[in-house]
């Protein structure tokens, strides 16, 4: 077991404390003269109040010990909170990169278009790689447009919205190019 420094300071002076009240008798009244005129002290007690002092400095001194350790450790605390904070900030930081979104999307064709007439098909890219890959998404047809609900989707994802007429297959539209998070597209036809 490891006696602290502010513990021995502690326990010193009140043994002298003790000792100059128990002993006050046999140490004797006689005064004690101090004389240091060149700092301008002049110090005269009797013997037990010498002793009472002293304890009572030693102890104050253990005391200071640990108020300033004290005050280190939380120093020290706040430091360590300090840096734990800005590491949480970080990691909250890296998760947006990790969030999975869910996207509702209404594809809005022309008037003259009937997106009943369509096959619609959505593809995905994750960020890195290279190609399109087409989702199982069962797109809802409405007047005027369709509703497509995404989910597991990524931040920095694109998505593309292509429909071909189911009749003669050559008949097709394409969205622009989405990325995560935005919500809205426009179909356009394009010439084959």
């Amino acid at each position: 077991m490891q006696v602290s420094q502010e513990t021995c300071f502690l326990c010193a002076g009140l043994a002298v404390i003790l000792l100059s009240i128990f002993f006050s008798k046999q140490i004797g009244n006689s005064p004690v003269q101090l004389d240091l005129e060149k700092i301008g002290v002049n110090f005269k007690a009797d013997r037990v109040a010498l002793l009472f002092v002293i304890g009572f400095i030693i102890t104050a001194t253990g005391i200071f010990i640990k108020v300033k350790n004290y005050e280190n450790t939380v120093n020290e605390f706040q430091k360590n909170s300090d840096q734990i904070n800005w590491k949480v900030s970080q990691l909250e930081d890296d998760l947006k990169e990790f969030k999975e979104y869910e996207l509702g999307l209404r594809v809005i064709f022309p008037d003259k278009v009937n997106p009943e007439k369509y096959i619609i098909q959505i593809q995905t890219k994750k960020t890195g790689e290279g190609l399109y890959k087409l989702q199982n998404v069962t797109p809802e047809l409405g007047p005027g447009g369709v509703y497509v609900q995404l989910s597991d989707l990524t931040k920095g994802e694109k998505i593309k919205i292509s429909a071909v007429n189911k009749e003669n297959n050559r008949d097709t539209w394409e969205s622009d190019e989405i990325e995560i998070p935005i919500t809205t597209t426009t179909m356009k036809e394009r010439n084959n």
